[in-house]
């Protein structure tokens, strides 16, 4: 069952804890971050007047950090290379799950493990990216002798 990423969102990510968990995960590190892009949506779909009175910049579309932290995919990417990452995989993690949750929820067992392959086949697409509340970075540390993806 699709649990609720609103109660279960990840805390605050910066530069600092992405240097720290990558060297304590010794040379490879997963690291996860809220995706700003996506949340205007999801918020949409429990407030029906989100865009006229959401808690985000109405023109630049960045969402206010509180309680949380959103990032764009680019933010993202600019702070694991700072750390010292070189991403192997971008994740979508959750997709458009939230969003569809209820209906998901409603699905038999086949039907269910249809939508899972369509997530799979979806979530490491690039142009999928954006879509999704949560992204999902596998990386490992930037080294001369790691060709580019």
């Amino acid at each position: 069952m699709y649990r609720n990423g609103r109660n279960y969102r990840d805390s605050l990510v910066n530069i600092f804890s992405v240097e720290r968990s990558s060297q304590e995960s010794r040379g490879f590190s997963h690291e996860r971050f809220n995706s700003n892009d996506m949340v205007i949506l999801t918020e949409f779909g429990y407030d029906s007047d989100y865009f006229k009175n959401g808690q985000y910049d109405h023109e630049t579309f960045k969402v206010e950090d509180f309680p949380f932290v959103f990032f764009t995919l680019d933010q993202c990417r600019a702070m694991l290379t700072k750390g010292g990452l070189f991403v192997q995989k971008e994740i979508a993690s959750d997709g458009v799950s939230e969003l569809l949750a209820e209906r998901i929820n409603q699905m038999d067992k086949e039907s269910y493990q249809q939508y899972l392959r369509y997530h799979f086949y979806c979530c490491e697409k690039p142009e999928m990216l954006g879509r999704s509340n949560h992204l999902l970075f596998i990386a490992l540390f930037a080294a001369a002798d790691i060709p580019p993806v």
